[in-house]
């Protein structure tokens, strides 16, 4: 893939050529080392990981794409940095074993519809988040 003008893959991931962009990483695997390029992970990127139980997003990353996490079943903890300023819709739908968010941001991250009405556990999901913002929280749909 290194004359691809377009793509780069590293460890069976794709990315975009300089590795800003997170394209899509095989359902198959369970561990992920982001290198420190990388600004987004894109629409459906994870899509049907199955084998995803927790993840940490780096401090490189602003933006996590629409349906990023979709179906990942078995995914029960996801750390956000305060880097990331955009979450889009429907990013974690259908992560039915979602537990626990923890976000590093001061600032709620700006989010659609990130946990859609098919995550029948959303209300029991526990989210922290840095000690005095979370009336920042309260204050920011849907978090």
């Amino acid at each position: 893939m290194q004359d691809n003008p377009n793509y780069s893959s590293y460890d069976g991931i794709l990315y975009d050529k300089n590795r800003i962009k997170f394209l899509c990483c095989p359902g198959a695997k369970s561990n992920y080392n982001f290198p420190n390029s990388v600004t987004s992970i894109e629409e459906r990127a994870f899509c049907y990981s199955e084998r995803l139980t927790s993840i940490s997003i780096p401090n490189s990353v602003t933006s996590i794409g629409n349906y990023a996490f979709l179906n990942c079943f078995k995914m029960s903890s996801i750390t956000i940095p305060n880097s990331v300023k955009v979450i889009g819709d429907y990013a974690f739908e259908s992560c039915n074993e979602l537990k626990s968010i923890y976000n590093h941001g001061k600032k709620a991250a700006i989010c659609g519809d990130a946990f859609s009405m098919y995550n029948e556990t959303f209300d029991k999901i526990i989210l922290y988040v840095p000690i005095g913002s979370s009336e920042a929280y309260k204050n920011s749909w849907p978090w």
